[in-house]
């Protein structure tokens, strides 16, 4: 069963907003901007929900396709998911996560390397910009 579409409003760190949730912080705008990155180069919009892949599960894909040590957390996958135009729907009405019109095929296409995570070869781009201006 779906539950609420989500707005800006409704997410922090954690994800959607529950009620007296603890320790939530406001979102990391260098975390959207990887999460942002990487669904441009990986997503693709459907007309329908896809509930065989959660903001939780797509917020560790853009860990891993960095080719350097990147946390982002899932309010700022769901943020930048918002940001680019999907839509976000609550997985469950007390859960933290989120499903998306969201396809994500050109992302499981990609080759897996010999610990079993998909690096593409264009990982550099999802390292934060001040991350870039650090490491030159």
């Amino acid at each position: 069963m779906m539950h609420k579409t989500l707005l800006f409003a409704d997410i922090c760190d954690k994800g959607a907003r529950l009620h007296n949730q603890q320790g939530a912080k406001p979102v990391n705008a260098d975390e959207i901007a990887v999460c942002r990155r990487w669904i441009a180069m990986f997503a693709n919009r459907r007309r329908t929900i896809n509930s065989g892949s959660s903001s939780y599960g797509l917020k560790h894909c853009v860990e891993e396709a960095s080719s350097q040590s990147v946390y982002v957390s899932n309010g700022a996958f769901i943020c930048a998911a918002l940001e680019a135009g999907f839509t976000a729907v609550q997985c469950e009405s007390r859960s933290p996560n989120c499903y998306f019109n969201m396809g994500t095929t050109a992302w499981r296409h990609l080759p897996v390397d010999s610990q079993g995570k998909r690096r593409g070869r264009h990982s550099n781009l999802l390292i934060p910009v001040n991350e870039k201006v650090k490491n030159s």
